[in-house]
């Protein structure tokens, strides 16, 4: 049986981040620059798979990225691809278990980019610098949270990982912007 005071300080915890995610970022979905309801509905994406890959106890992540192997694997066997060795291969990845590893550091890059990209675009008066430390914050807090996940734990280099996403993520950003009317939600 669980303390106590250790489920009441996890449900607070949680709680406050979940606060802490609707103040940071729902401006978003209030006074954006950006037309339409595509970019915020990105937006909203990206978080949630955030929050959602953040809280699943580790097991149940193992398992979901064991399925998501065996579905490549039986795909590639079904349109006679060599995706797996491919798969496997990846940046000289050998077995399952470091793919795991890849795809799970991919997915924190990639959303964390994402999400730094579309925030910057529907900026009405984007300060990236703003938008980085809201990121980083984000960053943090996702780590904190998986203390009180089972079989989860926060690491320092996910956030260095999520960081490179956002970096390149306002690198895309400002590329775009430069483009004729890459910036039209900005201007």
């Amino acid at each position: 049986i669980a303390n106590p005071a250790y489920t009441t300080a996890k449900w607070a915890l949680i709680s406050a981040w979940f606060v802490f995610l609707i103040a940071l970022f729902g401006h978003v979905f209030r006074a954006t620059g950006a037309a339409g309801w595509v970019e915020p509905a990105l937006t909203a994406t990206a978080i949630v798979c955030i929050v959602v890959g953040t809280t699943i106890p580790g097991d149940l992540q193992h398992d979901l990225k064991s399925d998501l192997m065996k579905e490549i694997r039986d795909y590639s066997e079904i349109v006679s691809l060599p995706l797996t060795d491919a798969v496997n291969n990846v940046a000289g990845r050998e077995t399952a278990d470091e793919f795991d590893f890849a795809i799970t550091k991919w997915a924190h890059f990639g959303l964390f980019g994402l999400l730094t990209f579309l925030l910057l675009r529907q900026a009405v008066h984007p300060k990236p610098q703003i938008i980085l430390i809201n990121v980083l914050m984000l960053a943090c807090g996702t780590e904190i949270v998986q203390l009180f996940i089972e079989s989860r734990g926060p690491t320092l280099s996910d956030v260095v990982i999520d960081m490179a996403g956002s970096a390149s993520g306002l690198l895309l950003w400002f590329v775009v912007r430069r483009w004729p009317g890459g910036g039209v939600a900005n201007e």
